[in-house]
């Protein structure tokens, strides 16, 4: 049986490398996956900015593409998305069914790493600074653990917005820049290696920040530390 995997879009776009290290993590734990056809976005954006309607346009193109299959998404906004946005949306309309049973079949990147020979992963060392995902905050799994022996650095908040949420980006640029601002002084601070993001929306926004301010930084998902050990 082949699992849809979901790529985001943003990592598609924008870091191929993650995406083909997403594939190497599933065909490493022996995990057969597709990529389905047509995938696009999770809605996300959509949501936060309250065009529902739109949202829901493209919820219900997902559930035609690959609702129904056992799916594996890495991505934990994606996941958040759908586990969490979808059922509110489709809540009493001919689609609750068929989102509840999506919701009931996603799994994440801890079913991957069930999977995988985990040695080499725990020889990891480094020293990051990690931004962990703020939607994710009710979720037990933490896959940094794993890596004990990383010098691990962390926002003064740990679970704290990069600026990239609700739309901040277009709806208060200047107060999205400047959340992204205190991460990047902050990682500054540290003499860590790079930034390590747990998703690549906040990845790319803290990016965006830093090159219009020509400031020069190293950026990783955190998929990448991984699979690059393997």
């Amino acid at each position: 049986m082949a699992y849809a995997l979901r790529i985001p879009c943003v990592t598609v776009h924008f870091f191929p490398q993650t995406a083909e290290n997403m594939l190497k993590l599933c065909r490493l734990s022996g995990i057969e996956v597709r990529v389905p056809d047509n995938a696009g976005c999770c809605g996300l954006p959509y949501f936060e900015k309250g065009e529902l309607k739109i949202a829901k346009t493209i919820g219900e193109a997902n559930l035609a593409v690959a609702g129904q299959d056992d799916q594996i998404c890495l991505d934990i906004k994606c996941r958040h998305t759908f586990e969490f946005h979808y059922p509110k949306i489709f809540n009493n309309t001919v689609s609750h069914n068929a989102t509840m049973q999506m919701v009931k079949q996603i799994k994440g990147l801890e079913f991957i790493l069930d999977k995988l020979n985990l040695d080499k992963i725990k020889h990891i060392q480094g020293s990051y600074f990690l931004v962990r995902e703020c939607c994710q905050t009710s979720q037990t799994f933490n896959s940094s653990q794993l890596l004990s022996k990383v010098n691990w650095h962390y926002p003064y908040m740990q679970f704290t917005c990069c600026g990239a949420g609700s739309s901040m980006p277009t709806s208060n640029k200047s107060l999205s820049d400047q959340m992204a601002l205190s991460l990047i002084d902050e990682f500054t601070a540290t003499g860590a290696s790079a930034m390590v993001f747990e998703d690549d929306i906040c990845r790319k926004h803290v990016e965006n920040v830093a090159s219009a301010r020509q400031i020069t930084i190293q950026t990783l998902n955190i998929i990448d530390l991984i699979a690059n050990a393997l």
